[in-house]
């Protein structure tokens, strides 16, 4: 019986050991850059601050990742230092973002601008918020059945003091 018991203790011990290599073998890599990369930039999920991808939740069934503002900006930050990728494309229609991250979104692809590289921009219906990030390219091009939705920027400040004053 010892020996039965010593012989089962190796076969789990084995087992356990090709369980737990096939699991460290399909984590996934890091993806290598080839040179001449082009960065697709696609925004059409909602655009939070910070992203959903911790492994902190060991059940969760749903594998939805999202990329937030956070790793947006590292993201532009290390493609300005790369010197494989030499553009970005962003391809958006209507930007699901605040106009905050929209503007914060604009002045990293200003910074990435301002390391010599391209940034073209495709729409299909470009919204006010989708426009103004891609007002960074340096080449919009929009569908032609699409449409462009540009009303302006504008802050409408009430002032009460003189109809309260009245009343």
């Amino acid at each position: 019986s010892c020996l039965g018991v010593f012989l089962a203790m190796i076969g789990i011990f084995v087992v356990s050991l090709l369980v737990l290599s096939s699991i460290i073998s399909s984590t996934e890599k890091p993806p290598s850059v080839s040179p001449n990369t082009v960065l697709h930039l696609k925004l059409e999920e909602a655009i939070p601050e910070k992203t959903n991808n911790l492994e902190m939740v060991p059940f969760d069934f749903k594998e939805t990742k999202i990329l937030g503002l956070q790793d947006m900006l590292r993201m532009l930050e290390t493609a300005k230092q790369d010197d494989k990728i030499k553009g970005i494309f962003i391809e958006t229609d209507a930007v699901n973002a605040g106009l905050a991250t929209a503007s914060v979104l604009h002045n990293a692809l200003e910074d990435f601008k301002s390391s010599g590289k391209f940034v073209y921009a495709y729409c299909e219906y470009c919204s006010q918020g989708a426009y103004y990030i891609a007002s960074t390219a340096d080449y919009i091009a929009i569908n032609p059945q699409g449409n462009l939705d540009f009303r302006g920027f504008a802050a409408v400040i009430p002032f009460f003091k003189t109809m309260l004053d009245k009343i």
